[in-house]
């Protein structure tokens, strides 16, 4: 290899070392940054020990449960819990406008974890 070669060869290897230098301090400071605060992604879901009704890491067994998690969940809104269905690994909630007349979201809750998500 003669010296132009083996110089670019040196400066392959600095940018790509830059380049992996650069994604661990990124996914550092990501790392450092879901732990601050009271922020919520995902509906109030936090990795650490702040986290949200989502994701709780609990488990439910029965419709009361479920009606008790929904209700907690959606304190101080205008929303209601309707019908629930207890399906063989999940519950599906109807969620209800004040009225109690339409449906405003369907959620699915995992019955292993708790962790809670819209059906749509």
């Amino acid at each position: 290899m003669d010296a132009s070669g083996a110089a670019t060869m040196r400066k392959s290897m600095f940018v790509i070392g830059l380049l992996v230098l650069s994604l661990v301090f990124i996914g550092q400071a990501q790392a450092g940054m879901r732990n601050q605060g009271d922020m919520r992604p995902y509906g109030g879901y936090c990795r650490g020990p702040k986290w949200g009704w989502y994701g709780a890491g609990k488990n439910v067994r029965t419709t009361d449960e479920v009606r008790v998690l929904v209700n907690e969940y959606f304190k101080g809104t205008d929303m209601t819990v309707g019908e629930i269905i207890d399906r063989e690994y999940f519950f599906e909630v109807q969620v209800l406008d004040a009225s109690g007349e339409e449906v405003l979201d369907i959620l699915v809750i995992d019955k292993r974890n708790c962790r809670i998500r819209s059906k749509y």
